[in-house]
């Protein structure tokens, strides 16, 4: 795995899909080096990946005008014309999203008053008033809070 300060120097996009097509693969690729990156993903014509073979269907590579971080080189991939497809920029956007630094959790301090409560015991919730409340008392009450 690369070092999350490698400079790429390329970036693509690149497609596996199994024999029978029942499964498709589709990765945001960057590379140091254009040609050894195209070669490397060419070399063979099956891949595995999680034990079922693949077979290369896309290669899709672009220059970058400079070495950029892998999160810079995505931001310009994303405005590239080569990938201006709605499929590969939703593919481009995913992995930016997944690579954005995420904002710190800001931590809120909840102050809560404290009051001396009364201990409860059977007692005191038997000696609770029991008030008779009809539906005409209910009805009462919305209409003085409607007016």
């Amino acid at each position: 795995m690369a070092k999350r300060d490698t400079l790429w120097t390329c970036v693509g996009i690149t497609k596996h899909e199994t024999p029978d097509g029942s499964k498709v693969v589709e990765k945001v690729r960057c590379g140091v080096d254009l040609t050894s990156r195209i070669k490397s993903a060419q070399s063979k014509s099956y891949v595995k990946s999680k034990g079922v073979k693949l077979i290369e269907k896309r290669t899709d590579f672009i220059s970058l005008p400079e070495p950029m971080l892998r999160l810079e080189a995505l931001k310009f991939a994303l405005s590239a014309p080569e990938f201006k497809d709605p499929c590969d920029q939703a593919l481009i956007q995913d992995q930016i999203d997944t690579r954005e630094p995420k904002a710190p959790r800001v931590k809120k301090e909840v102050k809560v008053k404290v009051t001396k409560k009364q201990a409860l015991s059977l007692d005191s919730i038997k000696s609770r008033s029991k008030r008779k409340v009809s539906a005409d008392d209910v009805l009462a009450a919305v209409d003085q809070t409607t007016e």
